[in-house]
Formats: C-alpha cells, structure tokens, sequence
C-alpha cells in the first residue's frame, strides 16, 4: 500500500480515527501529504488513536478537528505527554460540519403553542441519558407539552411509569421524514454526558427547532443560553439538569413569542456557522492544496 502510495502523483492520505493510518506512516516518504481528521475524544477508550498519533506530529501536513472542544481535547493530551511547542496547537484547524439541505423558508413553521412539541432523535446508548428525559416529561405530565421520541429501542431507556407521557416513534432513517419531524417541533432536546457536535441538534435548528440541551462536547460554542436555545450545564447532579430542564420548556410553552425569537436565531447561527459552501470551500482547499 505505502508503496503504491509513493508512486503516485502529489499523493494526499486521508485518515478519520483510524490507527491504520499511523501503521502506515513510518513507511511513506516525506512528498507524501498527510491529513488526520477527528471527530471527539471517546474517554472510555483510553484514546488509542490519538496517543498513537503522538509520535508522528511532525509528519501531519494537517490535523482537522470539527469543534473547537476536540482542540482543547488535543491540548490536554499534548500536555500530558509533555509536548509544549505551540506550533502543533496551531497546526490544528477547526471545520464545522455542514448543514446539507438548502435553508428552509422559517415563516411556514408554525409557533402556535400550547402544545410545545419536544423531539428527541437518537440512539439508544448510556451517554444519551434518556431516561433523564422520561423524567422530564413525567413532572411536566399535566403541562400542555408533547414529547416525541425517535430512535430505536429508546423506551428501553425509559422508566415504565414514564412511557405514558411520551410518543415512542421508533427508527426513522429516511432524511424527509426526519426533516417533516424537525419542521412541526418546537424543541430539540438532548440530555447527553457527552457529545462532540451532534448533527441532529444542527438539523432541528436548521429547522428552527429551539435547542434544549446540556453543555458538553462543542455545543456550548454554537448554542447561547437563551439567544438562539436553552443551555443547561452539565451539573453532576442528574436531578438538576432535569428541573433546570423543566424550567425552560415551562418558559417556551408559555412564551410563543419568545420561543418563535429563539427559533428564528437558531437558524441563523447554523447557517451563518455551517454552510455547504464554507465546507466544501475547506476541504477543497485542504485536499487539493495541502
């Protein structure tokens, strides 16, 4: 393979969390471009793919990140290996993900409420907490607010004397069917521990969804607290990112107007932040003239 690599012309290698990729590096030459892609830290594992970068810094044409909390991620770990040259910080560069669907006219989105439609969309996996979110729709249970749930096996993760105040709509895959979701709710709501920057979060504001959602991964530098969504910190204590959770939805349910600003600014940021254009411009860049 490192042969075939060599032989080419003004040869670029592209890797996404993958170990093949520093396998391979000790036998391509140096005219050979290099570009590491990261999408988050995964603490869990031990993050074997970037500690198996470290000894090959010096060899990334490119080290891409796609929020800004993987660079302080990248950061920590740089320290704790004892490697301080602010040059491989700066070697590092931030490209958002894009929003892939052209800008949805927001005036048709209907901001009527009661009821406040909350959406989650998701898999069920610990890190979601979703049970946090049967929690949520049990002590709002005589508010006039509808939470919808998409994923599959979702009501697993749901306390039985929840289920009842919850739509359980099971997997959907098909992006129109996803985007009708996203166009008729208010909110989209994640109870994550962590997250890098999740895509479903950018399409339901895209869809002028108001994002409810706690403080993890990059989110924090795209969602405002009470400017384009809610913004609840990531307390250690679960039952206070419910209540603090309930408060909000409480104040959108009760506030079309306010809900409808939000909305609106939700949009704005993600296209003003995540362009197809920006994107592609990028990586265009990035691969074709490393």
């Amino acid at each position: 393979m490192a042969n075939a690599i060599s032989r080419s012309s003004n040869p670029v290698v592209f890797g996404a969390n993958a170990t093949l990729l520093f396998d391979l590096i000790p036998f391509l030459p140096d005219h050979v471009k290099i570009i590491d892609l990261t999408h988050s830290f995964v603490p869990e594992a031990m993050n074997p793919v970037e500690v198996r970068s470290l000894p090959y810094l010096n060899r990334l044409t490119k080290r891409i990140v796609i929020h800004e909390n993987v660079k302080l991620d990248y950061q920590k770990l740089y320290q704790q290996a004892g490697i301080t040259d602010q040059k491989w910080l700066d070697h590092i560069e931030v490209v958002h993900n894009k929003v892939g669907f052209p800008r949805w006219n927001i005036q048709h989105k209907v901001y009527a409420v009661p009821p406040l439609k909350v959406l989650f969309v998701g898999r069920n996996s610990p890190e979601k907490r979703i049970g946090l979110i049967g929690k949520i729709a049990h002590i709002l249970r005589n508010d006039a607010i509808q939470f919808t749930l998409v994923g599959g096996r979702v009501a697993d993760s749901v306390a039985e004397k929840h289920r009842p105040y919850i739509d359980f709509a099971g997997e959907i895959t098909a992006p129109a069917q996803l985007t009708e979701l996203y166009k008729s709710h208010h909110v989209i709501l994640l109870t994550s521990r962590r997250e890098g920057l999740p895509l479903v979060l950018m399409e339901g504001m895209a869809h002028g969804a108001v994002p409810v959602t706690t403080r993890v991964g990059g989110i924090g530098y795209h969602v405002l607290h009470l400017r384009n969504g809610c913004l609840i910190e990531n307390h250690e204590d679960e039952e206070q990112i419910v209540q603090e959770m309930v408060v909000c939805l409480r104040q959108l349910s009760e506030q079309p107007e306010f809900l409808k600003t939000l909305g609106k600014a939700a949009q704005d940021s993600i296209f003003q932040e995540f362009s197809d254009e920006q994107f592609t411009q990028k990586w265009q860049n990035l691969l074709l003239h490393p």
